[in-house]
């Protein structure tokens, strides 16, 4: 009772009666920061006004799988853009933009990319296509991901790039130029089926 879930719009499949939608920005710059890291400048809050416990059932606006994180007070997880579908509103989960010229063409997150940050800690809903991995990476431990298949990670995650390989590798290796190297500690979230590789796939 009393208790918010804010959503990207469209997200909504069903929820029990009692729960109560409203529109706001998406952030508090009038919708701008979630508008540059790919999100829709409103979101809609949906409020359980009754005195019982209450449901909403919430679906990706792509065919993907929704992946709940948990962010700890204070800490901050780097999303791709369009990553975020919903947060719990009383955990105190804003917008950020997050830029890194080093790895901005080439690592597969682009120049701007979304940062989650919790205050309080508390649960982010990510959405992502095909099969979901999370990875846990210990001090200095690093991992080889192909760019278009990063979804997110902790900001104590540091990101780099690699060559992909040789010339022969690289030209028909079908992994472009580069991989992105990810160095522990922390989580590195990854999917195997990207939107634009669905949308590839289903044009071939």
């Amino acid at each position: 009772a009393g208790e918010s879930l804010s959503l990207e719009p469209g997200a909504m499949m069903h929820m029990s009666e009692g729960v109560d939608g409203k529109m706001a920005c998406a952030d508090n710059c009038c919708g701008c920061k979630a508008s540059i890291g790919g999100e829709s400048s409103l979101k809609i809050v949906y409020t359980n006004n009754s005195a019982a416990p209450a449901y909403i059932g919430i679906t990706p606006n792509f065919p993907a799988k929704i992946i709940p994180l948990e962010v700890a007070a204070g800490a901050k997880i780097n999303s791709k853009m369009g990553g975020w579908m919903a947060s719990l509103d009383d955990i105190g989960m804003t917008f950020d933009i997050d830029c890194d010229p080093k790895t901005a063409c080439c690592g597969g997150m682009g120049c701007i990319r979304q940062a989650l940050v919790s205050e309080n800690g508390g649960t982010a809903f990510l959405a992502a296509g095909g099969t979901i991995v999370v990875k846990n990476l210990a001090e200095g431990e690093k991992i080889l991901i192909d760019t278009n298949s990063i979804v997110a990670y902790d900001d104590t995650v540091d990101m780099d790039i690699r060559l992909a390989g040789n010339l022969c590798t690289v030209c028909c290796g079908g992994e472009g130029l580069f991989n992105t190297v990810m160095t522990g500690p922390g989580r590195v979230i990854m999917q195997s089926m990207s939107l634009s590789k669905m949308a590839k796939a289903l044009v071939g």
